[in-house]
């Protein structure tokens, strides 16, 4: 399911970024909060040098905020509009 398509109800089963093709990203918590944590991991992993710097930072705060899902989905489509990727999740 796209990531404009959640209302933030939905219990994820797995995620998946499209870069050149559907790519399955590990999912530790099955939750919106998990697909967040997941995504901001897989930019992480995928950037140097500050804007690294910035997701990990931006990782860190979220990770300690209480996040209602519909936030989450908000930032979420954020993500996908800044980073130019594509977000599905299984639900």
């Amino acid at each position: 399911m796209p990531v404009d398509k959640l209302s933030g109800v939905e219990v994820p089963r797995a995620l998946y970024v499209y870069e050149n093709g559907w790519k399955p990203i590990p999912l530790g918590d099955k939750s919106l909060r998990g697909v967040l944590m997941a995504v901001l991991d897989y930019l992480e992993g995928r950037s140097s040098g500050d804007k690294r710097d910035e997701v990990r930072k931006a990782r860190k705060l979220l990770s300690r905020m209480k996040l209602p899902p519909e936030k989450v989905v908000i930032l979420l489509r954020e993500i996908e509009r800044g980073e130019g990727i594509r977000i599905g999740v299984e639900i």
